[in-house]
């Protein structure tokens, strides 16, 4: 997503992209929930998420791990 807030159907696909610096394993997790996880290494990781939620918000997090050090970046 391009913003950290923004309005979808149910059944609506959206790409969710991470970026690093450094290589690294990259996770997402939608309300605690992971949902897809990377190979090791990779410095951009993109899912395609189909929304199942059918009401209120969600957080998404996106987690990443260089081996030695967690960074997390979150929208909803």
């Amino acid at each position: 997503p391009t913003s950290a807030s923004f309005f979808v159907e149910n059944g609506q696909n959206i790409d969710i992209t991470a970026n690093t610096n450094q290589s690294a394993t990259i996770a997402y997790k939608i309300n605690g929930a992971s949902i897809a996880t990377s190979n090791a290494g990779v410095s951009t990781f993109t899912y395609q998420h189909t929304v199942t939620e059918t009401a209120g918000s969600v957080t998404v997090v996106c987690e990443a791990n260089n081996g030695t050090e967690t960074i997390s970046t979150s929208f909803v």
